[in-house]
């Protein structure tokens, strides 16, 4: 049995049959062969696989995530990695990070600025460098589904960074601080 998901969206696939029913009918003889995996690995002293850390999870690394590798020669944590870079929302985030770090390296910026950039690069017969199109490619990108519905705008903008503020993409990290003299974000993108 091929314990691989078919589809890259196994949680959305339908089946022919009620997998619930199926695993109600069956569940003495799939307690039965869970069981003796979980022996036969104890028994051969639950072997390292050397698989590479996932995270805070030392015991289900070495319960259940060593054990699936020892007997399918499968890294179950290989789906989250390719997950995630397979993400077109996580791709657009993070071309955006690197557009930003492009055009204003670490100088603090607040949400007007960047829509700045879009406007002026977004003008007809605009001087606009590589870098401000760069930036106004990856606004696109990331709001382009929002873009038919709602104009991009500082608060639109402010939403989407405090979404991504803190989270590791793309080799970069964006940061923001409130600045209580204009009442307003002050954002920074940095590499990690």
């Amino acid at each position: 049995m091929d314990i691989r998901p078919a589809a890259a969206d196994p949680e959305r696939v339908r089946y022919g049959f009620d997998p619930v029913k199926v695993i109600q009918r069956n569940r003495t003889h799939l307690l039965q062969a869970a069981f003796i995996a979980m022996r036969a690995f104890r028994l051969a002293g639950m072997p390292s696989q050397g698989l590479p850390a996932v995270g805070s999870f030392d015991d289900w690394s070495r319960r259940v995530r060593d054990l699936v590798y020892w007997l399918t020669l499968y890294d179950v944590s290989e789906a989250f990695r390719r997950n995630k870079a397979e993400d077109p929302r996580r791709q657009a985030d993070a071309s955006l990070l690197a557009a930003l770090h492009q055009h204003f390296g670490t100088s603090p910026i607040k949400g007007a600025d960047v829509i700045a950039v879009h406007e002026r690069a977004a003008a007809p017969h605009s001087a606009s460098t590589p870098a401000e199109r760069a930036l106004h490619d990856a606004l696109d990108d990331a709001f382009g589904s929002r873009g038919v519905n709602a104009k991009l705008n500082a608060k639109l903008f402010g939403h989407w960074a405090r979404r991504v503020k803190g989270a590791h993409n793309g080799g970069f990290i964006l940061e923001a601080q409130h600045d209580p003299a204009t009442n307003a974000n002050v954002i920074t993108v940095r590499r990690t």
